[in-house]
């Protein structure tokens, strides 16, 4: 009799045990995969169209109807908002197609997105393939060489830059703060110089994008990021395109902080390209300054090589604590004090791929993640 009720005990604990777990699975979706992200709605798209034959007195609305600066095609934006009752339905777009050529004046910019006003979502764009067989891709240029090409700042919305777009010939190609924007594919930002950040910098909770197909090429900038600068509190995120061929003396293809007091990051991943670059000091690909915080994803064939610098050709990290994650990568450190005191080296190993030196400076705390 007590070996038949143990028996029954035993059976009624597994049974307990096995409903906890499947309810537990249940709850926390214990061994599903993650849902993939929904796809992006269709939005509304209304067109205006800039060239360098436009007018600001005309609608904008037609290729042979175009006005002359983006700024006043901004403000017929607002028009447009507010002759809508209840304010811009959701899901609506306002495209600026730069038809050609554009030298525009402006402060602080050749075309400056801010103050907070009530945009839609805004798609800065070059013109399509027939159109742009007769006058080339669109391009967007400062009138002077003392101006940014394009301003975003304090903006709800996001803007996006997208196919045959060139942003060229300004003191700094792009500056965004408080603000969101996409680099998509057939955008290029080219030829630009500046102190920091000549082709884009990320100012204060700025949030810069990369896709597919979006290039930052051929900028030089004095001192920090050559191609991109990631200030304090700011965020790149590179889920693709190209970084090549740009100069600095930190950072040539992107430097991430130096010296601020609170965390920026640069977030590599996808089949994003870091290549050719080039620092006089430091970080050929990527610099990291002190006190910042930068993750590394590789997926799928992200790459950082081929660029040259002067101490270091990869990436150099330089002073305070610096947290890298690299889940898919190889990681191997080895001291070398015979060079200085306190620095250690790492590389990382990209699968098929030659492996690209970490250097970090005055014995900076890592947190290696995998």
């Amino acid at each position: 009799m007590k070996l038949k009720l143990d028996r029954m005990l035993t059976v009624a604990t597994y049974l307990l045990l096995l409903f906890v777990a499947v309810m537990s699975c249940s709850r926390y979706n214990l061994g599903e995969e993650e849902e993939p992200e929904p796809p992006e709605p269709e939005y509304d798209k209304l067109i205006w169209y800039v060239a360098s034959y436009g007018d600001d007195l005309n609608e904008g609305r037609d290729v042979g109807d175009a006005l002359a600066t983006v700024q006043e095609t901004l403000s017929r934006i607002l028009i447009f908002a507010d002759e809508e009752p209840l304010g811009w339905p959701e899901h609506t777009e306002a495209e600026i197609v730069i038809l050609d050529d554009v030298s525009l004046s402006g402060e602080p910019a050749a075309a400056t997105i801010a103050g907070g006003l009530p945009y839609p979502r805004i798609r800065l764009r070059g013109p399509s393939m027939e159109v742009e067989e007769m006058f080339g891709p669109g391009t967007l240029r400062p009138d002077d060489s003392e101006h940014y090409v394009l301003y975003v700042e304090n903006n709800t919305e996001e803007v996006l830059l997208g196919d045959n777009l060139i942003i060229t010939e300004g003191k700094g190609g792009v500056y965004v703060a408080e603000a969101k924007l996409t680099i998509e594919s057939g955008a290029t930002i080219t030829g630009n110089f500046a102190a920091d950040g000549s082709g884009v910098y990320v100012g204060i909770n700025g949030v810069v994008t990369m896709k597919d197909g979006g290039v930052i090429s051929n900028n030089v900038a004095s001192s920090l990021g050559g191609g991109v600068y990631v200030a304090s509190q700011g965020t790149f995120k590179m889920d693709g395109g190209t970084i090549r061929e740009n100069m600095a003396l930190f950072g040539g293809g992107v430097a991430v902080g130096a010296g601020g007091t609170m965390d920026s990051h640069f977030i590599m991943k996808g089949d994003a390209s870091i290549t050719g670059n080039e620092a006089d000091l430091a970080g050929g690909g990527v610099y990291v300054g002190a006190g910042k915080n930068v993750k590394f994803e590789k997926v799928d064939g992200g790459n950082i090589g081929e660029n040259i610098a002067e101490t270091n050709h990869g990436i150099a990290v330089a002073l305070g604590s610096t947290d890298v994650n690299s889940p898919n990568q190889i990681a191997r450190f080895r001291d070398e004090p015979s060079r200085t005191i306190n620095k250690l080296y790492a590389e990382y190993v990209f699968t098929g791929e030659p492996a690209t030196t970490l250097w970090f400076f005055n014995g900076t705390d890592v947190n290696w993640n995998n």
